[in-house]
């Protein structure tokens, strides 16, 4: 886990997670939030949109030496606390 003053690791999760989004080409999402999956130890970023049949998507992202790299998402299930 990392500390929550890292902006720039925190930069680089959500820069994968977008990275997904563009390559399925999602439409416009915002990011809502990012946790840490405790089961899993991996970071999920969850978007929300008006513009799409989802309204949700949640990005797990997970750390592999120095690089993060996308291991699952789901659509329509909010995965943050609000």
């Amino acid at each position: 886990m990392i500390d929550s003053t890292n902006h720039q690791e925190f930069s680089q999760i959500v820069e994968a997670a977008n990275s997904f989004l563009e390559e399925k080409e999602c439409p416009e999402f915002s990011v809502m939030g990012i946790n840490w999956d405790d089961e899993k130890s991996q970071w999920v970023v969850s978007y929300y949109s008006d513009y799409s049949n989802h309204e949700f998507i949640n990005v797990w992202v997970k750390k592999h030496d120095i690089q993060y790299f996308i291991v699952g998402h789901s659509f329509d299930e909010l995965s943050i606390e609000i």
